[in-house]
C-alpha cells in the first residue's frame, strides 16, 4: 500500500520551482526512471518501449520544425483520441514552442472549422471520426494541411484490419476521402515529411511558460478554452510524490481511459505515469460499459476515473468474486458525492481484497489539482487539504469577501497551477480572475464549499447546474436548448437528464419540444431535430429522445416548469425500461 510521501521528506518550494521550470518533454526525460528498453505503453496488441516513444517524439519535432509555414506560438489543432501518436505529437509541439489546441473529437464539422479559423491554425490533426465531413472542415481559409489519424494507427495488424473495415462500413472512409482533398492526408503521409535523422529546422525551444490549450467541459455554461502552461502541468504531477509514494517500484502500471484532449486526461493519465516510470495501459474500447473487462484483464495498479465509472464497475455483474488486490491507488474527482455512496463502494472494494480506499481529489482545467488526500488523512466527506504553495479561501458568492471557517461560499484559489486565461475570451477571464486586497490574483471557481478548522476542503456543488456522464463528461443542458431554439418552428424546448436511482451518472438526455402552430418540423420532427443536433453540437449533447408536447408545462411566473418536465422524463424512462447507460 502506498504511503504518504510527505512524511518521507520535507517540501522545499525552491526545489519544486527549479524542477518544474521546464517544457513537458524535458521534464519527463530529465526525471523519469525509465530506461530505453522499459515498456512505456501497452496498446492495441503492441508494446512501446521508452526509446521507441522518444524516437516518435523526435520525429515529430523534426517534421514540425521543418514546415515553413509554422513558427513559435502558432496553434496546432489536435482532435485525437489517446494513442502513442497523439501523445508524441503533443510533447513535440510543446518542445518547439508551438501551441497545441486540444479539442474534443466529438465536435461537429462546423465547430472544427470555426475553431481552426479563429486559431488561424495552419495545420490540424483530426481523428478518423471527423473524416465524414473533411471537405467542410478543410474550407477553413487558413488551413495548409490536415492529417487524419486512426486511433489504432500503430496497433497490431488484426486490430488495424478490423478497425479499417468498421470505418469503411460506418462511412468514415478517411483513407479514401482524404485523397480527393488537396491539403488533406493520413498519418503515413505526414511521416513522409520527416527530413531525416539529426536534421532539425529552426525553432524556439519551449519553456515552463509555453502554452497548451485545453477545452473545458462546459460545467459552468458555454465551453471555453483554457490557456495552461507547462509549469502548471509539471507542478500537478510533481506534487503527487508528497502525498503518495509513486516511486514505489511495486506500483508498475496505470490504466488510461480519460481522453488526451482533456487536461485531466493528459496530466493525470499520461504525464504523471511517464514522469514516475509507470507502464501506461491504454484502454482501447471507448465504451465505459465495458471498462470492467479491461480492469479485470489488465490488473492495473493505478486508476483515475469519474464517480460514474467507479459506480458502474463496482456494481457490475462481471465483477463476481474477482480479486481486486492489484489496485494500489484509486481516485475519483469531478463532482460532489454523498459519503454513504463512497462508503458502499469502499465496502465492495474491501470485500474483493482491495487494501486501499477511493480517494477524492479536487481540481479543474483552469487550476489543475487544488487539493487531495493521503491514506493517513482520509476523510470520506472531504476533498483533502490544499497542495503546497496553493492558497484556498472561501468567499461570499460574487465578492472578494472571505467567510468564516466552516461557512459555505465560493471556492477561490491562488496557485502556480492557475491558467493564463481563456483563449479569445477576455470577458470570461475577467469574471474568473480577481485581484484581492492582499495583492494576489485568485481564480473564482464557481464551486461551492467550505474549509474546516483543520484546513480540509469540502465540496458542496456547483453554483450553476451541470450533469456528469459515466465517462466523466460534464453535460450542460442549456447549450442543447439554445442550439435547438435556432430551428424554425420551435416555440419552446426543455432538456433534462435521467439517472439511475441513487446514482449521479447520466443515462439519457431527453428533449421536450413545443412546436409553433405552422411549424415545418411537424412531419419527422424527431429525425429533423436529431440530425440538426448531430451537425451542430458535440455528440455528448445530442438528445437520446425527442418528445413533442402539445403544451409545455409552465410555472406561475410563466417559466418552463422543469420539475414537471423531469417527472415526465423519469416516468417515460420507467415505463419504457430505459436501462442503457449513456457513454457520452
Amino acid at each position: 500500500m502506498p504511503g504518504a510521501a510527505n512524511e518521507m521528506r520535507p517540501i522545499k518550494d525552491e526545489d519544486t520551482l527549479r524542477i518544474i521550470d521546464s517544457n513537458l518533454y524535458d521534464f519527463i526525460k530529465d526525471h523519469t526512471p525509465y530506461q530505453d528498453t522499459d515498456e512505456v505503453f501497452s496498446y492495441s496488441g503492441i508494446s512501446y518501449d521508452f526509446k521507441r516513444f522518444k524516437d516518435l517524439v523526435e520525429k515529430n519535432i523534426r517534421i514540425l520544425s521543418s514546415l515553413p509555414y509554422l513558427s513559435a506560438g502558432d496553434k496546432v489543432v489536435i482532435g485525437l483520441l489517446t494513442c502513442p501518436e497523439s501523445i508524441a505529437l503533443l510533447y513535440a509541439c510543446n518542445y518547439i514552442s508551438l501551441t497545441p489546441l486540444m479539442v474534443d473529437v466529438r465536435l461537429s464539422s462546423t465547430e472544427y472549422r470555426r475553431i481552426i479559423t479563429e486559431a488561424d491554425a495552419k495545420i490540424a490533426f483530426l481523428a478518423d471520426l471527423s473524416s465524414r465531413n473533411l471537405k467542410s472542415i478543410c474550407k477553413a481559409p487558413c488551413l495548409k494541411n490536415v492529417f487524419i489519424l486512426s486511433p489504432i494507427e500503430s496497433g497490431s495488424f488484426p486490430a488495424r484490419f478490423f478497425w479499417g473495415w468498421a470505418c469503411f462500413f460506418m462511412g468514415f472512409r478517411y483513407m479514401f476521402s482524404s485523397r480527393s482533398i488537396p491539403n488533406a492526408g493520413v498519418w503515413s503521409d505526414y511521416l513522409k515529411l520527416d527530413p531525416g535523422e539529426g536534421i532539425y529546422g529552426d525553432y524556439v525551444k519551449g519553456d515552463a511558460d509555453t502554452t497548451i490549450i485545453f477545452a473545458t467541459s462546459g460545467s459552468t455554461g458555454q465551453r471555453k478554452f483554457v490557456m495552461q502552461t507547462s509549469r502548471a502541468l509539471n507542478l500537478n504531477i510533481y506534487y503527487n510524490e508528497y502525498y503518495f509514494d509513486f516511486w514505489d517500484k511495486t506500483i508498475t502500471s496505470e490504466l488510461t481511459f480519460l481522453p488526451i484532449f482533456t487536461c485531466a486526461g493528459f496530466a493525470s493519465s499520461i504525464h504523471m505515469p511517464l514522469f514516475y516510470g509507470k507502464k501506461i495501459l491504454i484502454h482501447q474500447v471507448y465504451d465505459f460499459r465495458k471498462i470492467e473487462k479491461s480492469i479485470l484483464a489488465l490488473k492495473p495498479n493505478i486508476i483515475i476515473g469519474s464517480v460514474g465509472m467507479w459506480e458502474h464497475f463496482l456494481h457490475s455483474q462481471n465483477l463476481g468474486d474477482s480479486d481486486l488486490s492489484f489496485l494500489r491507488f484509486i481516485l475519483y474527482s469531478g463532482e460532489k458525492i454523498e459519503a454513504e455512496r463512497i462508503e458502499e463502494m469502499n465496502r465492495v472494494l474491501e470485500e474483493h481484497g482491495c487494501a486501499v480506499k477511493l480517494m477524492q481529489t479536487y481540481g479543474m482545467t483552469e487550476l489543475t489539482i487544488v487539493a487531495m488526500h493521503t491514506p493517513e488523512t482520509y476523510n470520506i466527506a472531504s476533498a483533502g487539504k490544499p497542495l503546497p504553495m496553493t492558497d484556498v479561501i472561501i468567499c461570499e458568492e460574487g465578492t472578494d469577501k472571505e467567510v468564516p471557517v466552516g461557512e459555505i461560499g465560493e471556492i477561490c484559489v491562488h496557485s502556480i497551477g492557475m491558467m493564463k486565461g481563456y483563449w479569445l475570451n477576455e470577458e470570461a477571464t475577467a469574471k474568473m480572475l480577481h485581484v484581492h486586497a492582499n495583492g494576489k490574483t485568485y481564480l473564482h471557481t464557481g464551486d461551492l464549499g467550505y474549509m474546516d478548522k483543520d484546513g480540509y476542503l469540502f465540496i458542496q456543488g456547483r453554483i450553476k447546474n451541470m450533469h456528469v456522464s459515466i465517462s466523466g463528461t460534464k453535460i450542460y443542458t442549456p447549450d442543447l436548448e439554445n442550439e435547438v431554439r435556432k430551428l424554425d418552428g420551435i416555440l419552446r424546448c426543455a432538456a433534462v437528464v435521467c439517472k439511475p436511482p441513487g446514482r449521479n451518472d447520466v443515462t439519457e438526455i431527453m428533449l421536450f419540444v413545443e412546436l409553433t402552430e405552422n411549424s415545418p418540423l411537424r412531419k419527422g420532427c424527431e429525425h429533423k431535430i436529431k440530425s440538426y443536433c448531430y451537425d451542430n453540437l458535440p455528440m455528448f449533447l445530442v438528445p437520446d429522445k425527442v418528445i413533442i408536447v402539445k403544451e409545455m408545462p409552465l410555472t406561475s411566473s410563466g417559466k418552463i416548469d422543469y420539475q414537471s418536465i423531469q417527472q415526465q422524463a423519469d416516468s417515460y424512462v420507467l415505463k419504457h425500461k430505459v436501462t442503457v447507460i449513456n457513454v457520452k
